[in-house]
């Protein structure tokens, strides 16, 4: 397919960002297009094929006030604006990953003509409105202001690409139905994901693994472990992942005297996460919003169960009882009660197995490059 596409991805963020999303969808267009520019910042600049351009453009991370920070996402949003100017004869069409609150690169797009296509990967509202704590007095303002862009980046989008039918009824998009596909850049090497250890074999070690902040529920995950333990003492945790909650998450262990039975780790290298994953009787996802967590579809892979909460696209890939387990809440209570369910759960080793099925056969790359290909191919015929 002779089709050159530009990629605009929020500013990567060392140590709190997965780049793992970007990195996917470069390799499934790869196959299918022309050529492929990427807007971003901070990004492995020697990771991609040669037919991939790189604009790397300057971002500091910014840990002023919330004034600063939207300054800051404003000049952001010029620079892509300008790069995508200076590049319009080579551009096609303009793939925008998550950075669905650019309405500048957005409005850019459709004043020089280009086909955008608007992959939402997580809600930006949703995830603003929980972590109302970080923000402060200023969470209404931000919140109003998310809610604004975010529609009006749907409203000009020419398409609208989801990862579920659940996403569409969640994040209130049926006003956008006509131009709503259902794709996702997810593939796994299931030769690199793989049982490496029978879950039998495993210690009763359960897991979090993900970014330390409120819209995670991480903190109930937290508040959970002490009510756990009190019903079964011999059980070990393991956190892993940066954000802006580690520093409370590690002072609530030491006073809670829970240190010997959790281990809090810093983002664990993808390279390592197999290895990590094996050693897991459980998988633990809290969150009060996701889009289709990467850590799921690799837990499963590894037959690690998947304790999740019904949110995003969670419940389109985990049915209770059979490719894992869904929570009617994330409440600490919940969880713990949920956490014992599943450890005594007569089928957790089909659980398991059946989750590996699952992944083996929906989520490959052959299975991406199609999907992706006729979200392309549409787009090209309606120019």
């Amino acid at each position: 397919m002779l089709i050159k596409v530009c990629i605009i991805s929020f500013p990567f963020r060392p140590l709190i960002d997965s780049n793992v999303p970007l990195m996917h969808l470069v390799k499934i267009l790869a196959p299918i297009c022309q050529e492929i520019y990427i807007l971003s910042s901070n990004m492995p600049l020697d990771s991609f094929s040669p037919k991939t351009k790189v604009i790397d453009v300057k971002w500091k991370i910014s840990n002023r006030s919330i004034l600063s920070r939207i300054s800051n996402n404003f000049i952001t949003q010029l620079k892509y604006s300008y790069y995508l100017a200076r590049r319009a004869n080579d551009i096609d069409s303009i793939i925008f990953l998550g950075a669905s609150t650019f309405c500048l690169p957005m409005l850019i797009s459709k004043l020089l003509k280009k086909k955008a296509l608007q992959l939402t990967t997580t809600s930006e509202t949703r995830m603003v409105k929980h972590n109302s704590n970080r923000y402060g007095y200023t969470i209404n303002i931000l919140y109003l202001m998310t809610r604004l862009f975010e529609r009006f980046n749907y409203v000009l989008a020419d398409q609208v690409i989801v990862y579920s039918l659940n996403i569409v009824n969640e994040w209130n998009l049926s006003k956008f139905a006509n131009k709503i596909s259902i794709a996702y850049e997810h593939f796994l090497d299931v030769n690199i994901f793989r049982v490496t250890k029978n879950l039998s074999s495993r210690g009763n070690t359960i897991g979090y693994i993900g970014r330390l902040s409120e819209e995670k529920g991480v903190m109930e995950f937290v508040n959970a472990i002490t009510k756990t333990l009190s019903i079964k003492n011999d059980l070990k945790f393991l956190i892993c992942g940066n954000g802006y909650l580690k520093n409370k998450i590690g002072l609530y262990l030491k006073e809670n005297s829970l240190t010997d039975h959790v281990r809090l780790m810093d983002a664990i290298p993808h390279d390592y996460l197999p290895t990590y994953l094996n050693e897991l009787k459980l998988i633990v996802i809290p969150s009060y919003t996701e889009g289709l967590p990467n850590v799921m579809l690799e837990s499963m892979a590894c037959g690690t169960p998947v304790l999740a909460t019904s949110v995003g696209a969670i419940p389109d890939i985990i049915k209770d009882g059979k490719t894992g387990l869904l929570m009617e809440s994330n409440s600490s209570d919940c969880i713990a009660s949920n956490i014992m369910r599943a450890l005594n759960h007569p089928e957790l080793e089909g659980i398991a197995q059946r989750a590996r099925t699952l992944v083996e056969a929906e989520f490959t790359f052959d299975k991406g490059v199609e999907r992706w290909g006729k979200i392309l191919e549409k787009i090209c015929n309606s120019r």
